[in-house]
């Protein structure tokens, strides 16, 4: 296997392992807490999981996810952990700091970006990236009102009447991208628990576009242009949010799926607790 398609999985794995341990938020009376625990697939496969964990308290928020992947019998292995944090404005998302810690056999490093108001004010990369002389330059309009990558899968997936009806500019250290959903229609859900809760799932397109920090033609890529990643949001009305029940992506070396097991949600409302097992 080479070591540039074991860099795109270990991209892709980390990707997903981001949209779905996100919870979608209808409105601005968002849970107190969310905890929940994914399991990872690789080419029907386990291979791996991951934890998450967010506070809010309607003026700031945190999350945090730690994940584990194992393929190859072990041969190929990455532990990655995600802290950020930032402030809630009305309805919208304000970052104030993103760190993003992958360690790997084949890849690893860490991002730690921060935020003054809506605008990225620093950046440190290790190891540092590796700038092209044909490199689309990050230009400082770029840099303002972006969100970091956890941030921009909280704010691409709260409610609304088509929950995949999302465009969000992200930073993530070295690239300015906009990603952007589509709706492909629900779907049945397999569902253990509660009886109470809607069993059907709505499903969404993933899609992302290079805009700066890339060498031309980088979006004509494979990994740019071909991957299709699938998000399968669950609605649970009685907390007023959407849940990512499900993520599906392709890559070079195949088909990774990523669902939840169990999701824990405090509301705001009367401090409700409400447990999904899936």
């Amino acid at each position: 296997m080479s070591r540039k398609k074991s860099s795109l999985t270990a991209r892709a794995f980390a990707l997903m392992a981001m949209i779905a341990s996100t919870t979608a938020y209808a409105d601005t009376n968002w849970p107190v807490e969310v905890h929940a625990s994914y399991e990872i697939r690789f080419n029907g496969l386990k291979v791996g999981n991951f934890e998450f964990a967010s506070t809010n308290n309607g003026q700031a928020y945190t999350m945090t996810s730690n994940g584990k992947v194992s393929v190859l019998l072990g041969a190929m292995k990455w532990t990655s952990t995600i802290n950020t944090k930032g402030q809630i404005v009305g309805s919208d998302i304000r970052p104030q700091q993103f760190d993003f810690d992958l360690k790997g056999s084949t890849k690893g490093g860490t991002t730690k970006i921060g935020f003054t108001g809506d605008t990225v004010s620093n950046v440190e990369m290790t190891p540092p990236p590796k700038h092209k002389d044909d490199e689309i330059k990050v230009e400082p309009q770029h840099l303002k009102g972006v969100l970091d990558p956890f941030s921009a899968i909280m704010a691409m997936t709260k409610g609304g009447t088509n929950p995949c009806a999302r465009k969000i500019p992200v930073y993530d250290g070295k690239r300015r991208l906009d990603i952007s959903m589509q709706a492909k229609g629900e779907v049945p859900l397999l569902i253990a628990k509660p009886a109470d809760q809607p069993t059907t799932g709505v499903v969404c397109r993933v899609n992302y576009k290079l805009i700066a920090g890339h060498r031309p033609g980088d979006e004509n890529t494979y990994m740019n242009k071909n991957q299709h990643i699938e998000m399968t949001l669950r609605p649970i009305p009685s907390a007023n949010i959407y849940v990512p029940y499900q993520v599906t992506a392709s890559t070079l070396l195949g088909n990774i799926t990523i669902f939840a097991k169990t999701v824990t949600i405090v509301t705001k409302q009367a401090n409700q607790q409400i447990v999904l097992a899936h």
